[in-house]
């Protein structure tokens, strides 16, 4: 690996100009494909083989309303303005011309208001109209978004709080943002002062930035053929920009080093390619294995979410080793580091200084070993006091409609109401199908923690029912558990 990674480095080196054309070519491509495809970040978040899938596949088959996909909805929550409620004439008044507007969307199957359903808060101060449309959640188109968005600011500049729900998503993806900024700003900051020189400290952010390109356009390319959360890129994007830098950075070291060693440009390039490439090429297989390691569970989310970074990653490597040797014969002479403070003999001087710790840790290994094992075991102290779960809107950003509605739901209708729980009851073994849907129903609102248990709904053979519980607390609450109450 080590004699091909030299070879490598020196190609790249010689060959400077095409490596590097190249590689802006593919990342014009892949990013003129990209946004010419778009991104398709609609895949559904599924378990195969849980309860809850089962649950849901039973509940399509025996409640489903004809043959074709059920509708994606939206709930349009409505908060009276200070002073009023849900009952006063001028508010029913905003609420008809904000569901009218609505409803001009030819793609919308039936709108019920929320004085027709009767979802108004016991205050009647909140309260929401359920949008159903033709199409599945996942592709109402974005025109339709736009003209709900649009009725909605309508109604908000007339003074209506007016927010938004429902299985249909409003808040974008934001590929890239103010944190990603800062942490490439605060990282080029931190390599000026190390390496003293502002083209050192900004080539191991260039080459990442490039892999990262090529990485994630490639990811939202794929989103176009195969289902995929948006998570997944989310990780693609953290993992292809610190792995970028991360492997960069060894080899921009290791060829400054060579250079204060007294080796030459291109020599000094090949040596660090075949030296610290060789472990980037370790790391970089490490993490890749790790990643597709997620296949392993069977879940398809996990697995493709394990795969966009693994892609990501290995991208990554390959810009590492390529692109960072052209990158270096570009730069040459310039980032030696400085000949009188960074001589061999005083790099000797220095590693013998810093090494002292390593010393000390070889003369005392089994102590320093215990000590560690401790320090560890007392940092994963609250790991087991973790709790895992899916996000939903309550984990967005307060500026999003999504949380905003999220938020009004809890308020006026209590936190349960935004995660109730559908409860399938297959009663055709039963003797008295009837007897048996009422006895559960029951049951079931007598558990603690439920606020509500809804009456059972049947379905058309009169064998199969649905009970809704609304718990008494946030979806996320530990309380929301009743694995314990068994029906059967």
């Amino acid at each position: 690996m080590a004699t091909f990674l030299y070879k490598l480095g020196t190609f790249a080196a010689q060959k400077r100009k095409k490596v590097l054309f190249g590689t802006l070519a593919v990342l014009i491509i892949a990013i003129s494909l990209g946004l010419g495809m778009g991104i398709h970040l609609n895949g559904e978040i599924t378990i195969p083989g849980t309860k809850s899938e089962e649950a849901m596949k039973l509940l399509k088959e025996e409640f489903s309303q004809g043959k074709g996909p059920e509708g994606g909805t939206i709930q349009v929550i409505f908060k009276a303005p200070d002073g009023q409620t849900l009952a006063s004439e001028s508010t029913q008044s905003k609420i008809a011309k904000t569901l009218k507007s609505i409803s001009e969307d030819p793609e919308i199957a039936s709108i019920v208001s929320p004085y027709e359903a009767g979802t108004i808060s016991y205050n009647k101060e909140i309260g929401y109209a359920l949008v159903t449309y033709k199409s599945e959640a996942l592709q109402v188109t974005d025109a339709s978004k736009e003209h709900v968005l649009k009725s909605v600011e309508q109604a908000r500049s007339e003074g209506l709080q007016t927010e938004l729900g429902g299985s249909v998503e409003f808040t974008n993806l934001e590929i890239g943002g103010k944190s990603e900024v800062i942490g490439i700003i605060a990282a080029f900051m931190i390599l000026a002062i190390t390496f003293s020189s502002l083209l050192a400290a900004g080539l191991p952010i260039l080459t990442a930035v490039l892999g990262l390109g090529i990485g994630v356009m490639s990811v939202i390319i794929a989103s176009n053929f195969i289902e995929m959360a948006s998570f997944s890129l989310i990780l693609a994007i953290m993992l292809g920009l610190a792995v970028g830098i991360d492997y960069g950075l060894f080899i921009i070291s290791r060829y400054r080093q060579n250079l204060a060693e007294g080796k030459g440009v291109e020599e000094s390039i090949a040596h660090a390619n075949a030296t610290a490439g060789s472990a980037v090429i370790f790391a970089g297989l490490t993490v890749i294995i790790a990643l597709a390691g997620l296949s392993v569970t069977g879940i398809p989310f996990i697995t493709v979410m394990g795969i966009a970074g693994a892609f990501t990653v290995l991208v990554a490597v390959i810009i590492s080793v390529l692109v960072v040797p052209a990158l270096l014969g570009f730069a040459g002479e310039r980032i030696r580091p400085k000949s009188k403070a960074a001589s061999y003999q005083d790099l000797r001087k220095d590693s013998d200084h810093t090494n002292r710790w390593g010393r000390f840790i070889t003369k005392y290994p089994l102590p320093i070993a215990i000590a560690g094992i401790l320090l560890l075991g007392a940092i994963s102290l609250p790991a087991m006091h973790l709790q895992t779960g899916l996000p939903d809107k309550g984990s967005k950003s307060i500026d999003t409609t999504d949380r905003r509605g999220y938020d009004l739901i809890a308020e006026g209708f209590g936190p349960g109401m935004n995660g109730p729980l559908a409860i399938v009851v297959n009663a055709e073994a039963a003797d008295d199908a009837q007897a048996t849907f009422a006895k559960v129903g029951k049951e079931l609102s007598e558990l603690p923690n439920v606020a509500m248990a809804t009456p059972p709904v049947t379905n058309a053979t009169g064998k199969v029912a649905m009970v809704t519980i609304i718990p008494g607390t946030d979806p996320k609450s530990e309380k929301n558990r009743f694995g314990s109450y068994d029906p059967r």
